[in-house]
């Protein structure tokens, strides 16, 4: 099954965890982590205006375009789940946590309150569609599970 979470070791960028993720504590299986999945979720946006920049000139680069909206949606969607049902926001702390696997499903939050639970909140922006039309009409058909993280209003403007 594709989360959309990052698990499985160390992405390089920081290591800002109390587990060390490239040699996980005994009985633990996996960990799903809320900094690199908010890393790759802004990524996927930077992508995204990258290729939006470039529809400017060139419209064949619409589809990459595409693609990495639905990278970032798809991560979006994965990482505000509650962490009850396969996600990492913590609904009653109102925070992003690791979360520990040691045998699936049993899993556990990792509740420590550092960076790691505010990183996903840059993966953020706002963008110009007027040279992309495809992924305005993408936008318009996306999936109501999307809406929380798609502003439409600007669509209609």
């Amino acid at each position: 099954m594709n989360t959309h979470l990052f698990g499985h070791g160390f992405m390089g960028l920081d290591n800002i965890s109390l587990v060390d993720r490239t040699s996980l504590p005994h009985g633990m299986t996996n960990i799903k982590q809320a900094d690199c999945t908010g890393w790759m979720g802004l990524f996927s946006l930077t992508m995204l205006q990258i290729a939006l920049e470039l529809c400017k000139q060139d419209s064949s680069y619409t589809d990459m375009a595409i693609k990495f909206l639905k990278h970032f949606l798809h991560i979006a969607k994965s990482i505000n789940r509650p962490v009850t049902e396969g996600g990492l926001w913590d609904e009653e702390d109102k925070f992003f946590y690791d979360v520990a696997y040691f045998q699936e499903p049993h899993s556990t939050p990792i509740r420590l309150r550092s960076w790691t639970g505010i990183i996903p909140l840059f993966a953020c922006c706002s963008i110009d569609l007027k040279f992309c039309p495809l992924v305005k009409m993408f936008l318009l058909k996306c999936d109501k599970g999307f809406s929380p993280f798609v502003s439409l209003y600007f669509l209609f403007i």
